[in-house]
């Protein structure tokens, strides 16, 4: 498809040269509320400051981030470090002449530099904007506006479920992947919106800041302190729908996931989040501790539940094009809530409406998953790009959707703000099956799985149709290192491991989307204080089971010089068949039963001495219990 002529002129020759008494007239492009400014500025008591962003010209000599993302040859982390080292280094010597041009027109000038798109941020005075234009290299500069999300259609109270069950999520086959022990364990998962509520019940374990740098889990540069707010409570909405989960219930499609989030949409402030906050979002998000080798810090997916209105920029302006391309060539999915302005034609917002290629930007509409009708409110398609281009991609549930809401509650939500965040958590758990995935391979993985609805064939009502999870995931490349991890250790007898006892362990072993026949595992410990008498057993997996618990069990015996209470450190080496080393994971075991009460230690010029009240006494090092006391 081909990609529509960048950012068209807004303000025409004739009215240029009127204003301003130019000789010559660049081709720069002007967003329209700046062109509408232009129109009505007289003279200089009519000027006024306006905060812009300036976009720089491509300089076709840097290997492009997407031509980096689609080298097959080199592993995830790889890429990611190539495209964020490219991206840094892409355009720097035309922006530092842009840059020195623009202080030299406005002295004293603040000015913001991007890198996941060639752009510069400031505000200067609406009389400068034609003295910008004459800068070489410039190629747009839009009005650094206002960012609005996407509410829902319909949203009301609900008392806390117990043990749900949820039509909307088993509409998508999702708990046939849940039964694969794929739950999101190990992945990441973003949101631009509101914020969260990051104190929430079904949401405050799963931040990634309790384990991680704050700043590397959290963005807002609009709220102070560094624990998740959500100033009007749709983020929390939205990111409920992807991990939410309590003790007794599931809410979300991809509950064993973190979570970090960017509030960089309404904050419920006078002068909202501007355009400016998401490409710092999306600079953070695709390196957030600024460490290019990592990518743990990294989300796999970013829900994005807001659009730009036209008041700003033209109806297939590019600007966020360039910026999702290259989030999407560092390894991150970008998924877009299609919007709530349907069923008119073209309603779909900027940037959700991108025709640049078949899968970007990817737009979610919403379903009736009672009726698998569109629902009124979704936005339609063609992209008015082209006018032609399908959208949206997929359709997934949006009417009353059970989630999370801020303050501790829960509600059913109903828009497309609720049908996108359902694929971004089903994003997640294709990482987590392989997490070497492209984004091109996990979208395309999608759109192939989905049901067709509607007329036959792609339409601009329902896309390609609703998505089917189990195939979704039969259709990505299968893993070369599938996850395995220890979901359980039982202790033979009666569960417990006492001191100078010799006694049997079983591990359980998940092997993610049932990717082993058998395995063969051994038992290792450093602790001089145990002695591992059987440390070899196999592992075999049934059919369609994802668990297997060693037959026969290790056998182990701990000495007396282990206490009761005390936790020793194991690994299990895991071979695949003919001796293949694969894995090591670590565990721990508690020996015997940790004692019910307190130590006192009594300190005095003549007696150092340490007492219990669960009786026992010589805790000092070398005694009869030498569990750290005195004497």
């Amino acid at each position: 498809m081909s990609r529509q002529t960048k950012f068209p002129i807004i303000v025409s020759i004739i009215s240029a040269i009127f204003l301003f008494g130019a000789d010559i007239v660049s081709a720069v492009s002007l967003s329209p509320s700046i062109a509408k400014s232009l129109d009505s500025f007289q003279n200089a008591e009519s000027d006024s400051m306006v905060r812009v962003i300036l976009f720089a010209e491509d300089d076709d000599l840097s290997l492009s981030p997407n031509k980096i993302a689609s080298l097959k040859a080199i592993d995830f982390k790889t890429r990611h470090k190539m495209v964020i080292n490219n991206l840094k280094e892409k355009n720097s010597n035309l922006l530092e002449s842009i840059y020195a041009q623009i202080t030299n027109i406005s002295p004293g000038v603040q000015v913001k530099r991007f890198w996941i798109a060639s752009a510069l941020a400031f505000e200067i005075p609406l009389s400068k904007i034609d003295e910008l234009t004459r800068i070489p290299g410039v190629a747009s500069i839009i009005e650094d506006g206002a960012v609005e999300y996407i509410k829902p259609v319909e949203t009301m109270p609900s008392a806390l479920k117990t043990n749900g069950s949820y039509s909307h999520l088993e509409a998508m086959n999702i708990p046939s992947l849940w039964a694969m022990g794929l739950d999101g364990t190990g992945r990441l998962i973003c949101n631009f919106d509101t914020g969260v509520d990051g104190e929430h019940p079904a949401l405050q374990s799963k931040w990634r800041g309790n384990s991680a740098l704050a700043s590397a889990s959290w963005f807002a540069p609009h709220q102070s302190g560094v624990t998740p707010l959500d100033a009007v409570g749709h983020g929390t909405q939205t990111m409920g729908i992807m991990v939410g989960s309590t003790a007794t219930d599931t809410i979300g499609v991809a509950p064993g996931a973190e979570w970090m989030g960017a509030a960089v949409i309404d904050q419920g402030q006078t002068l909202s989040n501007t355009i400016s906050d998401i490409l710092s979002a999306f600079e953070w998000v695709v390196d957030p501790d600024g460490n290019p080798e990592t990518v743990d810090d990294m989300p796999d997916v970013i829900l994005n539940s807001w659009g730009i209105p036209t008041s700003i920029m033209e109806p297939c302006d590019e600007t966020f094009f360039q910026v999702i391309d290259n989030v999407e060539a560092a390894g991150i999915v970008t998924i877009f809530a299609a919007g709530n302005e349907g069923p008119t034609p073209y309603s779909l917002r900027l940037p959700a409406n991108s025709a640049s290629s078949p899968l970007n930007s990817f737009a979610v509409g919403a379903i009736d998953h009672s009726t698998n009708l569109v629902a009124s409110f979704s936005s339609r398609g063609p992209s008015s790009c082209d006018s032609s281009t399908i959208k949206p991609e997929v359709v997934a549930p949006g009417v009353g959707i059970y989630t999370t809401a801020k303050g501790g509650g829960y509600r059913y939500s109903t828009g497309t703000s609720m049908s996108a965040p359902i694929i971004a958590g089903l994003v997640t758990l294709m990482r987590q099956y392989n997490p070497e995935a492209t984004v091109e391979e996990i979208k395309s993985a999608l759109i192939e799985s989905a049901t067709d609805l509607g007329y036959p064939g792609e339409d601009n009502d329902y896309g390609h149709g609703l998505p089917d999870a189990a195939k979704a995931l039969a259709l990505l490349p299968r893993p070369t290192s599938p996850e395995i991890r220890i979901s359980a250790t039982i202790i033979g007898d009666d569960g417990i491991a006492d001191p100078e006892e010799t006694f049997d362990l079983f591990i359980r072993l998940s092997a993610v989307a049932n990717s082993f026949d058998s395995l063969t595992g051994y038992l290792l410990c450093s602790d001089p204080r145990v002695n591992i008498l059987d440390n070899q057993a196999p592992f075999i997996f049934p059919p369609n089971s994802v668990q297997s618990a060693n037959v026969p069990p290790f056998i182990i015996n701990v000495n007396n010089q282990i206490l009761h209470g005390e936790v020793i450190p194991f690994r299990l080496a895991i071979d695949l068949p003919y001796s293949i080393p694969y894995d090591t994971l670590s565990f721990n075991l508690t020996v015997g039963t940790p004692p019910n009460g307190n130590m006192f230690t009594h300190i005095s010029s003549s007696v150092e001495m340490t007492v219990s009240d669960f009786g026992q006494y010589g805790m000092a090092e070398n005694s009869i219990y030498p569990a750290g006391g005195r004497g």
